[in-house]
């Protein structure tokens, strides 16, 4: 049988035993636990790496943002741009107007000049429709001539201004129909009955007056005299 002592030594010896198993049980659950707080670390870690993932995601939108912030930047300075080049369309439709306005308006002072130029052609033709009635009146013989009608047609053709004169049929019938104006341009009543009577003086007359041939060889002058029946009246 076992002695007391030996017992306690054998229970020593398995509370040892039991010491060292619950060391290596400490030891093993201290394992456990940092195990434990490493598996939470590396569950924090992974969601940290999620949420890390979602930042990443969220960078790229950002940046996306960023990219789109830039291009509508880029639109509205191209809308800046687009806008102006429209002003300056508008501006260069506008200087375009003006250019036609001033180029009718050069237009309308060139008629003008036209004008002043045929109103000097008109006085010097009346000058010399007064030069042709100062002839009338005094040569007989032209008076015959512009009294007859055929003779003065035929004097017509032989002129294409006078020709020209004569298109203006209404106001060459009226200056010869108006036998009272014809008069009063004549002056002479009593020539003016010779005249009618006499057809043979009408050829010496055409041949024979200088003041006639003038007349006939200043064309245009004869012609805007013609044309102007209130001149022709007048005269």
């Amino acid at each position: 049988a076992l002695t007391e002592a030996e017992v306690d030594s054998l229970a020593l010896t398995d509370a040892e035993v039991d010491s060292d198993a619950l060391t290596k049980a400490l030891v093993d659950s201290l394992a456990l636990t940092d195990a434990l707080v490493d598996s939470l670390a590396l569950t924090d870690a992974l969601v940290d790496s999620d949420a890390l993932t979602d930042a990443l995601v969220d960078s790229d939108a950002l940046t996306d943002a960023l990219v789109d912030s830039l291009a509508l930047t880029e639109a509205l300075v191209d809308s800046l741009a687009l806008t102006e080049a429209l002003v300056d369309s508008l501006a260069l439709t506008d200087a375009e107007v003006d250019s036609l306005a001033l180029t009718d308006a050069l237009v309308d002072s060139d008629a003008l000049t036209d004008a002043e130029v045929d109103s000097d052609a008109l006085t010097d033709a009346e000058v010399d429709s007064d030069a042709l009635t100062e002839a009338l009146v005094d040569s007989l013989a032209l008076t015959e001539a512009l009294v007859d009608s055929l003779a003065l047609t035929e004097a017509l053709v032989d002129s294409l201004a006078l020709t020209e004169a004569l298109v203006d049929s209404l106001a060459l019938t009226d200056a010869e129909v108006d036998s009272l104006a014809l008069t009063e341009a004549l002056v002479d009543s009593d020539a003016l009955t010779e005249a009618l009577v006499d057809s043979d003086a009408l050829t010496e007359a055409l041949v024979d007056s200088l003041a006639l041939t003038e007349a006939l060889v200043d064309s245009d002058a004869l012609t805007d005299a013609e044309v102007d029946s209130l001149a022709l009246t007048e005269a």
